[in-house]
């Protein structure tokens, strides 16, 4: 990948790998997504998880149920993880 991360979670999704927050190589917590996409063996930015927690990405936690991924963030929030074009959308 073009990027360097740790305490992320990583879910499938169709022919997709997603790549859920994490730390970066600096030290930096994001709440960024990657797609990986196998049909196309290439990387794309992907929806930024949504909220103002500074550690909202560290230690993520991934699933996809019928269809839909859903993130448990370190807040205790739990979001929808909507397709590249669509921002996140916490639903608890």
């Amino acid at each position: 990948p073009p990027f360097q991360r740790r305490a992320l979670s990583l879910v499938a999704d169709d022919n997709t790998i997603v790549a859920v927050g994490g730390m970066e190589s600096q030290g930096k917590v994001t709440r960024d997504t990657k797609l990986y996409s196998i049909e196309d063996n290439a990387w794309s930015d992907g929806p930024a998880l949504v909220g103002e927690h500074r550690m909202l990405g560290f230690g993520t936690a991934a699933i996809t149920v019928n269809d839909t991924i859903f993130v448990s963030a370190s807040d205790g929030g739990l979001q929808k993880l909507n397709r590249k074009d669509h921002p996140s959308q916490p639903i608890g």
